[in-house]
């Protein structure tokens, strides 16, 4: 998270975060669709959860700071 925290303070936030949470369900659809494919391999289910785990970092940093907009410095 820190990392992406860094990234989101550079980019547009409301894109940052919308290609997370998209790059969030594409993996989710990966990991699902192992069962529909007959993917029995380990090594595929731990790469999609860890890539999954690591755009899914994209998210609190981004809400944190959009909500934080809403918000005057003195709240």
């Amino acid at each position: 998270m820190f990392l992406s925290g860094m990234i989101g303070e550079r980019l547009p936030l409301r894109y940052f975060l919308s290609s997370g949470m998209v790059a969030s369900g594409f993996f989710t659809v990966l990991f699902g669709l192992g069962y529909f494919y007959n993917i029995h391999n380990l090594t595929y289910y731990i790469v999609i959860q860890v890539l999954n785990g690591l755009v899914q970092t994209t998210g609190w940093p981004s809400v944190v700071t959009c909500i934080g907009n809403w918000f005057g410095k003195g709240r």
